[in-house]
């Protein structure tokens, strides 16, 4: 009688592999799936944007002409996953940090810590999701955020 090998079944052989590949979520909002907990963004594609960004929103600060930053674009640009990493780096405060979204709007370039603790002391930031009333809820919001 001929013996065996332990080479894995093809079911087996495939599961294998399934667990050692990188799961990407095909759309930001699916991070918040428990599968995705270890997932991280990182700045590098999104340079140039960034720098687009800081000077927007230097100049919406220095004059204080404005109080709106928005993000725009067609389905799939990102812009959720832009909007969710901003609001994430935001929370999390810290020594400056150039792999941070909102160190990098906010922190000047180079990053200032100064200027990064008055940008993040004076600002409210408000991520606003598409449903019904949104508009009225900020308005009252922004005539109360004096």
């Amino acid at each position: 009688m001929a013996s065996r090998t332990s080479r894995p079944t093809a079911t087996g052989y495939r599961q294998a592999l399934y667990d050692q590949l990188l799961l990407f979520p095909e759309r930001a909002e699916y991070l918040e799936q428990q599968r995705f907990d270890g997932y991280r963004v990182r700045l590098d594609h999104w340079r140039a944007l960034a720098s687009e960004f800081r000077r927007a929103f230097e100049t919406v600060y220095e004059r204080q002409s404005a109080s709106v930053l928005l993000v725009y674009g067609a389905q799939g640009t990102g812009k959720t996953l832009f909007t969710r990493k901003l609001e994430d780096d935001f929370k999390l405060g810290g020594e400056p940090d150039p792999d941070n979204l909102w160190h990098v709007l906010a922190g000047g370039d180079p990053l200032d810590h100064a200027l990064l603790d008055r940008a993040t002391h004076t600002t409210v930031l408000r991520r606003i999701d598409a449903r019904s009333g949104w508009l009225a809820e900020e308005r009252t919001f922004a005539r109360g955020d004096t």
